[in-house]
């Protein structure tokens, strides 16, 4: 439940974060601002739903280690994206 919500949240705010740089928003926003912010909340949300996967999947409940490493990479992917959203 708490993987899911936070994938939800995360494709929403890139939607949201999407929709506020439409140019005929110019006028009533601050539309990079606003675009920011909904991405930034956006990449958080993923990040939570990735380290959730990554413990889920962590040794010794995985017999497979390569699973563990490409969810470890999965949460690293986020945490970068996480900090160049900022």
């Amino acid at each position: 439940m708490w993987h899911g919500i936070n994938y939800m949240i995360g494709g929403v705010s890139f939607i949201f974060g999407s929709f506020a740089l439409f140019p005929f928003l110019t006028p009533h926003m601050d539309n990079a601002t606003i675009s920011a912010w909904f991405y930034t909340i956006g990449s958080l949300a993923f990040l939570f739903a990735d380290i959730t996967e990554w413990l889920h999947f962590t040794l010794p409940k995985c017999q497979f280690l390569w699973i563990s490493i490409n969810f470890f990479a999965s949460v690293t992917g986020s945490a970068l994206y996480l900090v160049g959203s900022i």
